[in-house]
């Protein structure tokens, strides 16, 4: 296979190339260079998209998951109930404004090993930060918990999905496996 890379004036083509470049006229000049190019980029695997744009693509692709496009219920706050859950301390770049434009076109993550994020903190839970689970299902870190629970005189979680109150004695622990 060979590649032709001509920089220079068409009218100054080798001489086994000025017939056709001449035949084709300025459009034919244009499109004979995008040929080219689009020849180049297939043969050699390379990407026609910007080195930042592939780059901003391969990390949203890595973080985005289906939460980042859910919406909150109408206990969720904001207007109509559309709070997303990012609001609420997670820093997911997939979960901004732009960050959802920009990966909307983009497949989900794939994980082999999942990392479970605590939405209220934005803090991994693991062995130091166990996931408890409130009596309405929904899963938080412990420190985040225990933290909303020591700033209440009684002991008190509210839950952010749902408002629902509950005693921080309520929450139970949840082992995955």
């Amino acid at each position: 296979m060979t590649t032709l890379l001509y920089a220079g004036k068409f009218d100054s083509a080798p001489p086994h190339l000025a017939k056709v470049v001449k035949e084709s006229g300025e459009d034919g000049q244009q499109q004979l260079s995008k040929v080219f190019a689009e020849e180049a980029v297939a043969a050699f695997g390379l990407s026609n998209i910007p080195v930042l744009e592939f780059v901003m693509q391969c990390g949203l692709t890595a973080l985005k998951t289906p939460t980042c496009y859910e919406k909150w219920g109408e206990g969720g706050g904001g207007a109509g109930g559309t709070q997303r859950k990012s609001s609420l301390g997670v820093d997911c770049p997939v979960c901004t404004d732009n960050g959802r434009v920009l990966g909307e076109a983009l497949p989900y993550c794939h994980h082999t090993q999942s990392t479970l994020i605590c939405r209220i903190c934005g803090e991994i839970m693991d062995g130091t930060n166990p996931p408890l689970a409130l009596p309405n299902g929904q899963v938080y870190g412990s420190r985040a918990l225990n933290s909303i629970a020591s700033k209440s005189t009684d002991g008190k979680v509210v839950c952010p999905v749902t408002r629902e109150t509950f005693h921080i004695s309520d929450a139970r622990p949840l082992y995955l496996l």
